[in-house]
């Protein structure tokens, strides 16, 4: 899938192509073999996870084996630690430019996840630099934690 820059696209085109994509999620015993063909459009994959907990679960080895079979190239970022700074989701997308990734595959918890998020945002605009970039997060289930334990208190 290629990627899909704003300044390719009229206005109304990239809205349209935008809302067409979506983000997959799949979790579950066999579900990267029994989803297979949602990487059927992947050449050039950008793993993204932390450091040992994909190879650990197998889950990597599903994910590459898969993308062995359709022919796809890849690239392993596997850095991500807990609460990722902003600065290496900004180096593993200029890696993931640079490698000319047509996606980003993130295998992990949420810290792999959230990471991956930014990464496929900086790989798809090399204008835009980390510290230009403003980052608030509400950790709104911890909020939601507190609440209830105040109520059963």
């Amino acid at each position: 899938m290629p990627v899909l820059r704003r300044e390719n696209y009229t206005e109304t085109e990239y809205h349209m192509k935008k809302e067409s994509r979506s983000i997959k999620t799949f979790y579950g015993a066999d579900c990267i073999a029994e989803n297979k063909s949602a990487f059927s459009d992947v050449h050039r994959a950008f793993i993204v996870t932390g450091r040992r907990g994909a190879a650990a679960s197998g889950a990597l080895a599903d994910v590459t084996g898969v993308l062995d079979s359709v022919g796809a190239e890849y690239v392993l970022f596997d850095r991500i630690p807990e609460n990722p700074p902003l600065e290496m989701c900004f180096e593993a997308g200029a890696a993931a430019r640079g490698f000319k990734a047509d996606a980003v595959i993130a295998i992990g918890g949420g810290s792999a996840l959230d990471a991956a998020k930014a990464v496929a945002a900086f790989a798809a605009n090399p204008a835009v630099q980390a510290e230009e970039l403003p980052l608030v997060t509400l950790a709104a289930a911890a909020a939601v934690c507190e609440a209830v334990e105040e109520a059963a208190g």
